[in-house]
């Protein structure tokens, strides 16, 4: 268990996850950030320790100014091998739940985390709530992300109505909820700054099973598993697919996720279903625990899409997630063959993530 001192020390600092790539994600890192530190800060003063080490990582902060720009895919590979070092290491992690669409790179680190066994601490700022509509069920968060999260604080409260039509006023309004949630997680951090990690149970490999991961279920999503499916029991797979948006009377969505994700965790390879502007963040999740476990993940990435800025930083996805998978398909058929070649007839080696 890290003690205090080697918190002051710069061992185990907690990592804060954060949207990147605009400037409210940046502005909700730095009140989280600090919301945090103020927390650990007080604490190691109590105990009349000075810190002599980071006691935070805030990504792109503390890894992106720390590699050496570079055209191609390095860079990018780089930062993921840093900001994942840095979770492995974290004593605890910090996750911002800020949008009914959660970032995929958020999501992947939640679920490293979860398959890390390190302790997690989830701030919910969704002022409103998700609801499975077959059943009514309510959900403050996506189901899988949901069993991962942890030690949850509520700081989503912001009126919906009554708000001040003066800008200034209504500017004020705004930054009081983010201060309001620094706050509640500065006290959440200042009673409990150095949480044991909880080692994960061993999870035998299903050798010959494939599983398959689309996230909240869509039409087209439904007709490439099907496919897929088909396909791969002709094979000679074993093939699964995530069953907790069925419905089923008396039993949460969040307890049929933890079924998914031992599911998913067992098998010998996923093949996850990442298309659209941005991977689902239960398939990124569930990628980040396979992750953790080393397992591989094939990602299917057909979208023409990608992330760029400038003629430096270029990726097919959010980079956690492009360079975790064993490999990244451009299209269904590309994946099924890559999966074929790790049948237990031709292999029953676990092959490395691709870097």
């Amino acid at each position: 268990m890290t003690t205090l001192v080697e918190l002051a020390a710069g061992q185990r600092p907690t990592y804060v996850c954060t949207r990147l790539f605009h400037p409210s994600g940046r502005l909700l890192g730095t009140f989280l950030e600090g919301g945090v530190r103020a927390g650990l800060s007080a604490a190691l003063t109590d105990a009349h320790l000075t810190a002599t080490g980071p006691v935070t990582f805030l990504p792109y902060r503390d890894s992106n100014g720390a590699i050496t720009p570079r055209a191609g895919h390095e860079f990018t590979r780089d930062i993921y091998l840093l900001d994942a070092a840095q979770v492995r290491r974290a004593g605890r992690m910090v996750i911002p739940l800020d949008d009914l669409q959660v970032d995929s790179g958020i999501a992947f680190e939640l679920g490293l985390a979860w398959g890390l066994g390190i302790p997690t601490l989830t701030v919910l700022l969704n002022s409103v709530s998700l609801q499975h509509r077959p059943s009514g069920e309510p959900l403050r968060a996506l189901p899988v992300l949901s069993m991962m999260s942890g030690t949850v604080i509520d700081a989503g409260a912001f009126p919906l109505s009554g708000l001040s039509s003066e800008a200034s006023t209504y500017q004020e309004q705004v930054l009081a909820s983010l201060s309001r949630m620094a706050s509640l997680v500065r006290e959440a951090v200042y009673a409990d700054p150095v949480p044991p990690v909880s080692p994960r149970p061993e999870r035998p490999l299903r050798l010959g099973t494939v599983h398959l991961e689309g996230g909240v279920p869509h039409a087209g999503t439904d007709l490439l598993i099907a496919h897929a499916r088909t396909a791969l029991r002709a094979q000679g797979w074993t093939v699964t697919t995530a069953a907790r948006w069925d419905t089923s009377p008396g039993e949460s969505l969040v307890d049929r996720a933890a079924r998914d994700v031992e599911t998913a965790l067992a098998a010998q390879v996923v093949l996850n279903f990442g298309d659209g502007a941005d991977v689902d963040a239960e398939v990124a999740a569930i990628q980040g625990a396979r992750t953790a476990l080393g397992r591989p993940t094939v990602l299917l990435r057909s979208a023409p899409l990608g992330i760029q800025d400038g003629p430096v930083y270029a990726s097919v996805c959010n980079l956690m997630l492009a360079h975790s998978a064993w490999r990244v398909a451009e299209s269904l058929a590309q994946a099924l063959q890559w999966i074929s070649d790790l049948h237990p007839q031709q292999s029953v080696a676990a092959p490395a993530p691709r870097r």
